[in-house]
């Protein structure tokens, strides 16, 4: 890490990516099991509220919203995600979750029966509270950065998954 990184900001880092090692084995199940990238199943799970406008879904992503036409033309492929134009403004594409979309998250659990799903097991109550409020607001944080990251960048294609 560069040394003019603050302490407590690495300390925060390098947890982070210790969470990040731990779920490879999860990454590498849910590509057996389904052929999802994590970043296609991240994309599942927003749309299963309901459907999204493309850009908010990019958002939600921490992606490019450039990137995201490659991520859907896969999922589309497979018949998970449907694409549909507004009637009143046609640059404006929403993104719907299909039955099938939804049955494949119905039955993939990524992280159950994992070492973090035990972990977080034992954790007590106000340990999970005060985890989802501090993971959460750094997810948050880290998806402003990402989408003004990615609004002052010129135009062109990511890798999206």
């Amino acid at each position: 890490m560069r040394p003019d990184i603050a302490p407590g900001v690495r300390d925060v880092l390098r947890v982070y990516f210790d969470a990040i090692t731990l779920s490879e084995s999860a990454q590498f199940a849910l590509w057996q099991s389904a052929r999802l990238t994590l970043t296609q199943f991240g994309a599942l799970r927003q749309l299963r509220g309901g459907p999204l406008p493309a850009g908010r879904l990019a958002s939600k992503l921490g992606i490019s919203p450039t990137s995201l036409p490659r991520l859907l033309d896969r999922l589309e492929s497979r018949k998970l995600v449907e694409r549909s134009r507004d009637d009143l403004d046609r640059r404006r594409i929403s993104i719907a979750l299909l039955p099938d979309g939804r049955r494949l998250l119905d039955a993939v659990s990524v992280l159950e029966g994992t070492a973090i799903h035990r972990a977080a097991e034992d954790l007590t109550k106000e340990e999970r509270r005060q985890i989802l409020a501090s993971l959460g607001r750094l997810v948050e944080l880290a998806r402003r950065h990402a989408a003004a990251s990615h609004a002052s960048q010129p135009q062109r294609s990511r890798a999206a998954g």
